[in-house]
C-alpha cells in the first residue's frame, strides 16, 4: 500500500516515532507494556527497535524522525499511533481516522492529492 503510494506520486514515506502509545505507566494494555520514554536516546532506540521488528514497512520508509520530549509534532499535527499523514508542501491534507482504514481509501486520497 505505501510502496503504491510512494511509487505512483513519487512521495516519500517518512516514519515519524512518536511516545509509546500504551506504556506500562500511562496506558497499559499489558504488564509486559514498555515504559514511558524517560529520554530522547530511549525515543530513538524505541524506533530503531519497531523498523527492525517490521522489516517490509522498513524497507518503504525514506526517512525516519523522532518526536522531541515534549511531543511537539504530536500535538501540532494530532497525531496518534498508526495514523498516516499524507502532506503537500508541509500541510496535511488527509489523515486517517484514529480507527483503521482502508488501502483502497489511503490509495484513493492520495490520488485526489498528488494528481492535483
Amino acid at each position: 500500500m505505501l510502496a503504491d503510494v510512494r511509487t505512483s506520486h513519487d512521495c516519500p514515506v517518512i516514519f515519524l516515532y512518536v511516545h509509546e502509545a500504551h506504556a506500562r505507566d500511562l496506558w497499559p494494555l499489558s504488564t509486559s507494556a514498555p515504559a514511558v520514554h524517560g529520554s530522547l536516546p530511549e525515543r530513538l532506540e524505541a524506533a530503531s527497535r519497531f523498523l527492525k521488528r517490521w522489516p517490509a514497512f522498513a524497507a518503504q520508509v525514506q526517512a525516519t524522525y523522532v518526536d522531541d520530549m515534549s511531543n511537539e509534532l504530536t500535538l501540532e499535527y494530532g497525531l496518534w499511533p498508526e495514523r498516516v499523514v499524507l502532506l503537500r508542501h508541509g500541510k496535511v491534507e488527509w489523515a486517517s481516522d484514529f480507527e483503521l482504514y482502508t488501502a483502497s481509501q489511503l490509495l484513493n486520497q492520495a490520488q485526489c492529492i498528488f494528481s492535483a
